[in-house]
């Protein structure tokens, strides 16, 4: 077959984005190196990002290191170990978008040649609708291959509640069965962020959340469910996610609730790497600061110390994951066009529904709340302008305007004042945080970070996002997704009537960024080596070893 214009421009950009082995000096040269490369708008609206970015990760993973460095595990390169088969595991991701990231990662070690392939083995979460997504899914099959063997999909575990974890069974949805809780070579998860959130104004200031053994959004017992699938199961390799402002001080304490995690793990005998990361820095056209931490089980008799201890093994770590850095494009060019026939077809379903939600809230015949309006008329005054000024005609026609509220379209209305270079407008929140600067010195615009009940509207498009755009932005494959599963026969059950658009945005905003945690697994994985005996050893065995080992450790006074 003739190679296409996409795959010219592809292979063009894979070229010029070789890191050479002189750009080793520091990480800052190599930040500015990989930064320079930019993502594109297709790829990322289309779906195929993870892939194109799995591939390239590796091709700069491969300048990086010594010749003949493996790739994965200690597989590739000069190295004889292999073929290695490893399990993952996730909780608490809502959406399963790092199935979607093992799927690229298997694709690109595969296209090196690099024997390594990592299976599902369960997702916990515990909410019913999105046990329901992941359901969708694992039985989906591959997005980015032609697997045979894989074409059925994952049979993988979906448990209900992390707080059994640590348990040797537990409630499992997908089997409707108490199903063994197994032990994971990679466990990926982000505990509730509720709690520590900046933006919840419930959360008491006085107290580590992390040392309760409850809290309110959840985040002190997902926490505990956290540790103690580590106690009983000891994961060999962790990459745990949750916001930038788990290291926020609390008041009258030194410790934050990162010094409170590092600590927990190290007693449980695992070694951390810090990584603070914003999605609009690994490619992807929005903002979302998170935290992720990558840790190892240093005691853990598979992981092979002697070829590279664990303080080189997070300095190997830290400079792979500085080589996925990428710049990404206008968030304008990322949004779905109505001059696309799949897409406008996701446009008129997205007004549709807003339009239905509409009726059902007029017809509850709920009291008007009018407490909005003197702090909007305040906010009038401070910008100089007449409060309930007529609206200009561009709105009063558009059908998408007419379905927000009185106080969001007065939102809308004063944010276009005080903000009119921004790009998007998240008109769920009060007027005055609405807008952000969303230009960027290049002249490029970043959309705010997806969250979830977000009311977002798109300036380019005059319209609000849809629940689709929201899971693009986080670099999730939701078209492909949404293409198969309408080949199937199943977008009408499984779209239409349960996961709805304003599904689709909660899930979004509480998804991780795909790419970066495509970034994180990949150069862990690159960074440590397992040993040859990792192919023979059973899981009884494992349990073995690591309750022996467990023995040795110094007492932690517990």
């Amino acid at each position: 077959m003739p190679e296409g214009a996409g795959q010219k421009r592809r292979k063009l950009r894979r070229e010029s984005s070789a890191t050479s082995q002189g750009e080793q000096a520091g990480d800052a040269s190599l930040m500015l190196s990989a930064s320079s490369r930019v993502t594109v708008p297709d790829e990322i609206v289309e779906g195929h990002l993870l892939p194109e970015l799995a591939w390239g990760n590796l091709h700069s993973f491969r300048g990086l290191l010594p010749a003949g460095s493996p790739l994965a595990c200690g597989v590739g390169g000069s190295s004889t170990l292999g073929p290695l088969e490893l399990s993952w595991a996730s909780c608490c991701s809502g959406s399963e978008g790092v199935h979607y990231v093992v799927e690229a990662m298997n694709k690109a070690l595969s296209q090196f040649n690099v024997d390594v392939r990592f299976t599902h083995k369960f997702s916990c979460e515990s909410d019913k609708r999105k046990r329901a997504w992941i359901k969708t899914v694992l039985e989906s099959g591959p997005l980015f291959t032609k697997d045979q063997a894989e074409a059925a999909g994952s049979n993988g575990c979906i448990f209900q509640n992390i707080l059994d974890m640590g348990q040797k069974v537990a409630r499992c949805e997908r089997h409707q069965a108490d199903c063994e809780v197994c032990h994971v070579d990679v466990l990926v998860l982000g505990t509730s962020c509720k709690d520590l959130s900046r933006a919840n104004s419930s959360v008491d200031r006085q107290k580590l959340v992390l040392a309760e053994t409850q809290s309110r959004g959840g985040s002190a017992q997902t926490f505990r469910g956290f540790l103690a699938y580590c106690e009983g199961h000891r994961p060999t390799l962790i990459i745990y996610e949750n916001v930038d402002s788990i290291d926020d001080k609390v008041s009258n304490t030194t410790e934050t609730n990162l010094s409170l995690l590092m600590k927990s793990m190290q007693e449980l005998g695992y070694q951390g790497q810090k990584v603070m990361t914003d999605a609009q820095e690994f490619g992807l056209p929005c903002r979302r600061r998170r935290l992720y931490v990558f840790f190892v089980l240093v005691s853990d008799p598979r992981l092979n110390q002697r070829s590279r201890d664990t303080v080189q093994v997070f300095e190997t770590f830290r400079k792979l994951v500085s080589s996925c850095l990428r710049s990404a494009p206008c968030a304008t060019e990322c949004l779905l066009t109505e001059r696309v026939d799949s897409h406008a077809e996701i446009v008129c379903g997205g007004l549709a529904e807003v339009v239905k939600a509409q009726e059902k809230a007029a017809e509850r015949k709920a009291p008007p709340n009018n407490t909005w309006i003197n702090k909007h008329m305040e906010y009038a005054e401070q910008l100089g302008v007449r409060w309930a000024a007529p609206l200009p005609e561009s709105l009063v026609m558009n059908e998408w305007f007419s379905t927000l509220t009185k106080r969001e379209g007065d939102c809308l209305r004063l944010s276009r004042i005080a903000g009119p270079t921004a790009a998007f407008r998240n008109l769920s929140q009060s007027v005055g945080r609405a807008h952000g600067n969303t230009l960027q010195d290049s002249g490029k615009h970043v959309a705010p970070t997806m969250l979830p009940g977000q009311v977002l509207w798109a300036e380019s498009q005059e319209r609000l996002l849809t629940g689709v755009e929201a899971m693009i932005l986080q670099g999730y494959p939701i078209m492909p997704l949404l293409e198969k599963l309408k080949a199937n026969g199943q977008v009408q059950v499984r779209l239409k009537e349960n996961f709805t658009e304003s599904f689709l945005t909660d899930l979004a905003g509480n998804a991780m960024a795909l790419p970066v945690v495509l970034a994180i697994f990949q150069a862990g994985m690159a960074a440590v080596g397992f040993k040859q005996c990792v192919q023979a050893a059973s899981e009884d065995d494992v349990r073995l070893a690591m309750e022996a080992v467990a023995m040795l450790r110094p007492s932690t006074g517990k």
